[in-house]
């Protein structure tokens, strides 16, 4: 997580650290309680960074790495979180607002104030939700196993509910932007909703699943949109890079990466988007799917980008990387 000359990273030994971009030189490290690498969730604004992992969300100060407040899970869920399956004992994703953060765990979506931890507001879903929320002036959105849910950011009164039929498993978080919601499906599709109603505005044509062992498997979309100006990319499971109309939902292009996972994708520039697979990172034009530049990296997978300006920061199970990216003039590799 990147946000103004710091970079945020958990590690495994219930620690959160500070690192300086231009340096990488570390500038506090603090002990979060309940939190590891694999199970951390970070969002930041300009002076708190909140942490979540499996047993508090925990907010911290950006500049010297102070606890300023901790909330036990049970403030966030009502489900006894022990007698979860392992899967269902992540830690609660994460969305900055200017008011606070909002909390999405299992069944409840809650906000927590920024300054005090306490519960402004928090209600239920009768499914299980997937966060990160998006969130977008008033907005507060979140996808289930099965369509998308809305709810008021200041109230957490519910707007709408709306069914799109996706494919029951592995269904990735949405994104909101101009009274729009996006999201992927479980089959590789791409829906668009109006966000006051919820009414479907256009849903793009399944992405062809990958058959392996005589059975197709779904190409499920596991990561949020990224939107721009007029065009919306997302990836899909299997190395999946589309890249479609925001306003028709006609595909512009279509790329298949060397990966089997869903690879992370982030905006790089108002007309260039980011990827990594299992051994590099790529920027691509929008408008032609032309790949500018390719970057090798280590031998690990990357699971998240972090960008900002022309700084893209990722992390290893032992080290964080961090590289300027180059000017999208030419295709080079190196």
């Amino acid at each position: 997580m990147l946000y103004g000359r710091r970079c945020f990273v958990g590690r495994d030994d219930e620690t959160v650290t500070a690192l300086d971009t231009a340096s990488g030189r570390q500038l506090w490290q603090t002990q979060v309680v309940g939190t590891r690498a694999l199970l951390t969730e970070i969002a930041v604004t300009a002076d708190v960074l909140y942490v979540a992992g499996a047993k508090a969300v925990t907010a911290v100060d950006v500049h010297d790495g102070r606890v300023l407040w901790s909330v036990d899970r049970d403030a966030v869920t009502d489900a006894p979180l022990w007698d979860k399956p392992v899967a269902e004992q992540r830690a609660p994703t994460l969305t900055a607002v200017d008011e606070g953060v909002v909390v999405v765990r299992l069944k409840d979506v809650c906000l927590l104030d920024g300054r005090t931890g306490s519960v402004v507001w928090r209600t239920a879903s009768p499914e299980y939700l997937i966060g990160p929320a998006a969130v977008d002036g008033t907005l507060v959105v979140t996808t289930t196993a099965s369509g998308c849910r809305a709810w008021h950011r200041a109230t957490g009164e519910a707007l709408w509910s709306q069914e799109v039929t996706l494919h029951p498993n592995n269904v990735g978080p949405a994104a909101v932007a101009q009274d729009s919601v996006y999201l992927g499906t479980g089959d590789g599709a791409l829906v668009a909703l109006e966000s006051r109603t919820g009414t479907l505005l256009w849903r793009t044509s399944a992405y062809a699943p990958v058959r392996q062992r005589g059975k197709d498997i779904a190409a499920s979309v596991m990561a949020a949109p990224v939107i721009f100006s007029g065009h919306i990319a997302y990836t899909t499971r299997f190395g999946g890079f589309a890249c479609h109309d925001r306003r028709t939902g006609k595909q512009n292009w279509l790329k298949i990466l060397p990966t089997r996972d869903c690879p992370p994708s982030t905006r790089l520039n108002d007309r260039t988007v980011m990827t990594a697979d299992d051994s590099s990172l790529g920027a691509w034009d929008l408008a032609t799917g032309e790949k500018l530049w390719k970057l090798r990296t280590s031998r690990f997978r990357i699971s998240r980008l972090a960008v900002q300006d022309d700084l893209v920061c990722y992390a290893t199970p032992r080290t964080v990387f961090a590289h300027h990216v180059p000017a999208p003039r030419a295709t080079t590799d190196r």
